[in-house]
C-alpha cells in the first residue's frame, strides 16, 4: 500500500499533476484482500484530506492462449 499512499503522491508532486491513478495488477486470487487493504488506507487518507486517486485492477493470472480450446473468458 505504500505505493498508492506514498510513491503515486510523490510522483505526482514532481511531475505537478493534479490527479493520478494507482494500477494494481492481480496475478492470484487475492483480490479481495487487497481491496480490503486499499480500503482501510483509503479512509485514513480521506479523514487526513489527502487526495484519493482512481484504483483499475488488472487480471494478471496466467491464461491459455485465446486459440486454444480450453480458452475461457478471465474474470477477476
Amino acid at each position: 500500500m505504500h505505493g498508492y499512499r506514498t510513491q503515486l503522491a510523490a510522483y505526482m508532486k514532481a511531475e505537478q499533476a493534479t490527479s493520478g491513478i494507482f494500477m494494481v495488477i492481480v496475478e492470484d486470487d487475492s483480490i479481495e484482500s487487497i481491496k480490503a487493504q486499499l480500503n482501510e488506507v483509503k479512509k485514513d487518507m480521506i479523514d487526513k484530506g489527502e487526495y484519493i486517486p482512481k484504483v483499475i485492477f488488472i487480471n494478471g493470472k496466467h491464461q491459455p492462449s485465446a486459440s486454444a480450446p480450453s480458452y475461457k473468458n478471465p474474470t477477476l
